[in-house]
């Protein structure tokens, strides 16, 4: 083996572990770009009903996008439907923050906002348990988004 091709071997290893930090965690930047909601506890749209104060809601999640960029902002973006009483109401309901990623982990900071929101990355898909879902949809199981 010549020694150009043993470089160009070494070189070709050595490329994965460029894109990474310290830890050897993929670089934020490559894990930017929309995220399409894939599910919320197993299937879209999902839907539940709540009785508050004598009134009947039923909440209606249609789709959804997180948007991370590569400055460290976030957008996430969700289709909603509210139906009270038979009168439905459509409506995008709309997050910003900064986020940070800490191996596999996503960490939302939303503005205005004390709390910190987490997500867990596999591959191309990131998933939030309940009181971590974006938009502050509160006890909605298990949302997945995936690029």
């Amino acid at each position: 083996m010549s020694k150009h091709t043993v470089s160009a071997v070494v070189l070709a290893a050595l490329l994965p572990l460029l894109a990474c930090d310290d830890d050897g965690v993929a670089d934020p930047v490559t894990n930017t770009g929309t995220y399409e909601l894939q599910s919320v506890n197993g299937g879209l749209p999902w839907d539940t009903t709540v009785s508050l104060v004598g009134i009947t809601i039923t909440y209606e999640v249609r789709a959804g996008s997180l948007i991370l960029q590569e400055d460290g902002t976030y957008r996430s973006l969700t289709a909603l439907r509210a139906t009270t009483d038979g009168d439905t109401e459509e409506a995008i309901l709309e997050e910003t923050g900064l986020y940070t990623w800490s191996g596999e982990s996503l960490f939302l900071n939303p503005d205005g906002e004390v709390v910190i929101k987490t997500g867990t990355r596999g591959g191309d898909e990131i998933r939030f348990e309940a009181e971590d879902v974006p938009n502050d949809l509160i006890g909605v199981g298990v949302w997945i988004y995936r690029r």
